[in-house]
């Protein structure tokens, strides 16, 4: 709902007379996202009319980063077809690899074609907590918005999504507000939060990050998911020194993707379930699958991974009868 909202703020920026007057056939406008991006932004194009087909998915570079390089050539393509672009998200913490988009380049080339540029961190902004991994949200100081999950790395109990917007005006209210006489009459509109959301009546999700925050604090989170980088740091050199283990990414946030020699993923993974032993998932990229493991709960200890490691390598092929 985050990336949503975002999306179609930046859609009635580009053109205010879509939310009074519909879409007209003389708009035809482009979205651009990489193809490693959650899929909760192919549901926003098609909740508000921009159209799955006018979402352009770019491909990533060796770091899994979208290639900016192939958004500026997709781009400019679109002009020259006479589509309008209007919204780039950038991913912060893909799903399956964990990498962050260049935020510095991107908003250069946003500024240069004059379009919104939206960040999805709903998973990598528990980075900022910790001073050494900053770097991973470089620029984020610079997009129009950002999506940002409080129930993930913060460990705030479902559902907690803020979506931030860099504007002056309250532009979640310029774009969200209907105004009824029932509602909030003897106070002032500040303390009616159903004009800056997508719903009125809804649960309090602000309450359980305030209680969280005011219970770990600053230096809680940062220890609380620095710790989560160092348990990263354990399962890579265990992966790294194990000879029928391999890496298929050096990690650079909490994902770890990785493969045991010679075994299916999904036979692993299935089997672990199935058995009542372990809950590990696998992904893919480009049709090769692995296991992919996501460290977010800060009581897991080094000697929880050390078992996690034995119980995938117990697993093995089964036999062809």
């Amino acid at each position: 709902v985050s990336n949503m909202l975002a999306m179609m703020v930046a859609r009635n920026e580009r053109w205010p007379e879509v939310s009074t007057n519909g879409w007209s056939k003389n708009i035809r406008p482009t979205a651009y996202t990489s193809v490693d991006s959650h899929y909760s932004v192919k549901k926003a194009v098609s909740v508000i009319g921009i159209g799955t087909d006018n979402l352009r998915t770019i491909a990533t570079d060796q770091t899994d980063r979208m290639d900016v390089h192939s958004l500026r050539k997709k781009i400019m393509a679109d002009i020259a077809a006479g589509f309008t672009p209007f919204f780039v998200n950038a991913t912060a913490g893909t799903t399956v690899f964990g990498a962050f988009d260049d935020l510095v380049a991107l908003r250069k080339l946003c500024d240069e074609y004059g379009l919104w540029l939206h960040t999805d961190a709903s998973w990598g902004a528990g980075a900022s907590f910790v001073p050494s991994k900053n770097f991973l949200l470089a620029g984020s100081a610079n997009v129009d918005s950002c999506t940002w999950n409080a129930h993930k790395s913060m460990g705030v109990p479902v559902t907690a999504s803020y979506l931030v917007v860099n504007k002056p005006d309250n532009l979640l209210a310029k774009h969200l507000s209907v105004k009824e006489d029932y509602l909030f009459q003897g106070d002032a509109d500040s303390w009616n939060p159903g004009l800056s959301s997508l719903q009125c009546g809804r649960r309090n999700n602000s309450l359980k990050v305030w209680c969280a925050w005011k219970y770990h604090g600053d230096n809680g989170y940062q220890a609380r998911i620095g710790s989560l980088f160092d348990l990263v740091d354990y399962t890579v050199t265990k992966i790294k020194d194990h000879t029928d283990l391999e890496l298929v990414r050096d990690p650079v946030y909490l994902n770890i993707c990785f493969n045991v020699k010679g075994v299916c993923p999904k036979h692993i993974c299935q089997t672990l379930y199935k058995t009542g032993q372990i809950l590990v998932g696998y992904a893919q990229k480009d049709g090769d699958f692995f296991i992919r493991l996501i460290l977010v709960n800060p009581d897991i200890t080094n000697s929880d991974i050390d078992r996690l490691l034995k119980a995938i390598l117990a697993v093995k092929m089964p036999t062809k009868s």
